[in-house]
C-alpha cells in the first residue's frame, strides 16, 4: 500500500489541489479496506457532511418504497457484481461508515432521477479526435473536462490498483482511475493494463428502471476489467442498466502497425421490454473529414431516441463547440476544453456557475503516444500537465 502525498488545499502560490496518488494491491475487499485506511478520517467526514445521503437518500431508504428500491438494487449488485460490493464493504469496514450509506451514494444517480434530491449536478465535456493527415500521420485523442460540485476538488484522488483473487471466479484487475473519496472508480476516467482508456459521463433518461437491475456506477466499474474494446462494448450493450451512461473507449497504439488505435462512444439507456438495454455505438473513424474524425459528447443523449431530461449546461456547451475551430491535434482539443466563453454555462468552469459545477481536472488521452496527461488548471492558460501517466500498449488482437 503506497501513496504519494497531496497538497491539502489551494493557496495563492498554488491555485490548484494536487490529488493524492494511491497504489493498492490485494483482493477486492482488501483494496477497498486499504483505501478506507488511507482516507479514513476524510471519508468519514465526507459522509457525515453529505446532505444528499444524510438528509435525502437515507430517509428515503427507510420508507416502504425506498426500502424496496434499495434492496432490489443491492440484490442486483450482489448477484452481478459481488466483487465490487466487497470492495465497498472493505471501505465501509475501514472507515466505520455504514455500508448502507456507501451503497446509497453508488445508486444516487438512479435515485435522483427518480425524484430524490433534484437533478444531478454535472457538466462533463468529452472530445474525441481520430485525425489522419495527408502524410499519414495521425492524432488519436480523447479529451475530458471532469466537472463536479466545487467541493469535490478536495475529495478527488487517483487510484492505481492491482487486484487478484485466485480462489474466486473473478478476473484479476490492474488499472489507474481518477475518482472521489467514498466511491469505487469507474464514473470518471482511467485506463487499464490492457491498453484500454475510458471516460464515462452521466446522462439522464426519464425512464429509470427499478427492480433487480444494474445501477450504472457498477456497470462503469466493470469496464476497468475489460481486456478488449469489443468486450467493453459488449459489457455496456448487454448490461441490464437501471439508468443511462455515455462511455468513450479508446485503445492505445500497438507494436503491430496493422492494429492502430480506435475510439468509440457508447450510449446506453434502460428499456422496459424484457429489461433489455437500449444502446448506440458511434465509431470515430480515422479520417481528415470533420464529420468522421471529430466527435464530442456532454450529459445528454445524442443518438439513442428516448425521453430524457434536458441539461442546460450541455445545450450551452453544444452550441459553443459548434462555433469553435474543429480540432486536429492536442492543442485544438485543449483549446475547446479550456474555453471560458459565456456567463452562466461555460465549457471550462474556473468557478461555479448556474450549473453548480467547477472543472476539477482536465484529462487528455494521447493514444498514439500512450500517455494520459492531467491538467489541474485551465489548459488554455497553462499547457503543462501536472500529472502524466504512461498507458500500456494494446495487446495484440485487441
Amino acid at each position: 500500500m503506497e501513496e504519494l502525498d497531496s497538497i491539502s488545499m489551494a493557496t495563492p502560490s498554488c491555485p490548484f489541489i494536487m490529488p493524492k496518488v494511491v497504489h493498492v494491491t490485494g483482493t477486492f475487499y482488501e483494496v477497498g479496506y486499504q483505501i478506507g485506511v488511507i482516507f479514513r478520517e476524510r471519508i468519514s467526514n465526507f459522509f457525515a457532511d453529505l446532505t444528499l445521503v444524510q438528509e435525502i437518500l437515507l430517509p428515503f431508504s427507510e420508507t416502504e418504497k425506498g426500502s424496496e428500491i434499495y434492496e432490489d438494487y443491492l440484490k442486483a449488485a450482489k448477484t452481478v457484481f459481488p466483487q465490487y460490493v466487497q470492495e465497498m464493504q472493505g471501505m465501509s469496514d475501514a472507515t466505520d461508515v455504514p455500508f448502507k450509506q456507501v451503497f446509497l451514494l453508488h445508486i444516487s444517480h438512479e435515485l435522483m432521477l427518480l425524484g430524490q434530491g433534484g437533478p444531478a449536478i454535472l457538466g462533463c465535456m468529452n472530445i474525441l479526435v481520430n485525425y489522419e493527415e495527408e502524410s499519414g500521420a495521425r492524432q488519436v485523442l480523447i479529451g475530458r473536462n471532469e466537472d463536479a460540485p466545487t467541493v469535490m476538488k478536495e475529495h478527488a484522488y487517483i487510484l492505481e490498483a492491482e487486484i487478484s483473487e485466485p480462489d474466486k471466479p473473478w478476473r484479476n484487475e490492474n488499472f489507474t482511475a481518477y475518482t472521489y473519496l467514498g466511491m469505487i472508480p469507474g464514473l470518471c476516467y482511467g485506463f487499464n493494463s490492457h491498453g484500454l482508456a475510458f471516460s464515462a459521463t452521466a446522462v439522464f433518461p426519464q425512464n429509470v428502471l427499478t427492480g433487480v437491475t444494474s445501477p450504472v456506477h457498477f456497470v462503469a466499474r466493470k469496464l476497468l476489467s475489460s481486456q478488449t474494446m469489443q468486450e467493453a462494448i459488449d459489457l455496456l450493450t448487454e448490461s441490464n442498466a437501471a439508468s443511462g451512461i455515455s462511455v468513450n473507449i479508446g485503445t492505445t497504439n500497438s507494436n503491430d502497425v496493422s492494429k492502430l488505435p480506435r475510439i468509440v462512444n457508447v450510449e446506453i439507456a434502460p428499456k422496459q421490454d424484457n429489461h433489455v438495454c437500449d444502446c448506440n455505438i458511434h465509431k470515430v473513424d480515422r479520417s481528415n473529414i470533420r464529420e468522421n474524425y471529430f466527435y464530442y459528447h456532454l450529459n445528454m443523449y445524442k443518438h439513442v431516441k428516448l425521453k430524457h431530461k434536458a441539461d442546460q449546461s450541455s445545450m450551452a456547451g453544444t452550441e459553443r463547440v459548434s462555433n469553435l475551430p474543429v480540432p486536429t491535434d492536442i492543442e485544438g482539443v485543449l483549446n475547446i476544453l479550456g474555453d471560458e466563453d459565456g456567463t452562466d454555462f461555460r465549457i471550462y468552469k474556473s468557478y461555479s456557475g448556474k450549473d453548480g459545477c467547477s472543472t476539477i481536472s482536465t484529462a487528455l488521452f494521447d493514444l498514439i503516444n500512450c500517455t494520459l496527461l492531467i491538467y489541474l488548471e485551465n489548459p488554455m492558460v497553462n499547457r503543462h500537465p501536472r500529472i502524466t501517466f504512461s498507458i500500456p500498449r494494446k495487446k495484440d488482437g485487441t
